[in-house]
């Protein structure tokens, strides 16, 4: 290489180092990291070094939510807090099919077991404004006993 490709090569470099410096002085602060600034979003969702998601935040019309995944990408727990549907809590097999279900909502408690496939497969205990009550089920919407 001769004297004028260096000298090239150099004015090229400072000219880029220029322009980049020249960006990030019209640019405005991004740091997220002081103390008293917030990240302002929708949804966010943090992944892994593969960057496969572990864990997934949501904001929508009627609600929020937050997913957790397992280590095989599957969903584990879900949290949900919505206008509708109450609050709830879903833990999933590992599969991934909902295995056992939390929920409050304005008129109702309940705790329920699904089957397999995530559906409401073996039973629920509820509560209400009314009384409580055990349903039994020997396959997914047929009851097999109830009480009261």
């Amino acid at each position: 290489m001769n004297y004028k490709q260096k000298l090239g090569y150099i004015v090229l470099g400072a000219a880029m180092t220029l322009v980049g410096v020249a960006v990030s002085a019209l640019s405005p602060s991004l740091s997220a990291q002081k103390r008293g600034e917030y990240i302002v979003c929708t949804g966010l969702t943090v992944v892994d070094g593969k960057g496969n998601d572990t864990i997934r935040l949501t904001v929508g019309e009627t609600g929020i939510g937050i997913i957790i995944f397992d280590r095989t990408g599957e969903v584990a727990i879900g949290l949900g807090v919505d206008e509708i549907r109450g609050n709830e809590i879903l833990l999933s097999d590992k599969a991934g099919n909902t295995a056992i279900g939390l929920r409050a909502d304005q008129t109702t408690n309940r705790i329920t077991v699904y089957d397999k496939t995530g559906r409401e497969g073996f039973g629920t205990l509820y509560a209400d404004e009314i009384g409580s009550s055990l349903i039994i089920y020997d396959q997914p919407a047929n009851v097999k006993w109830k009480a009261p």
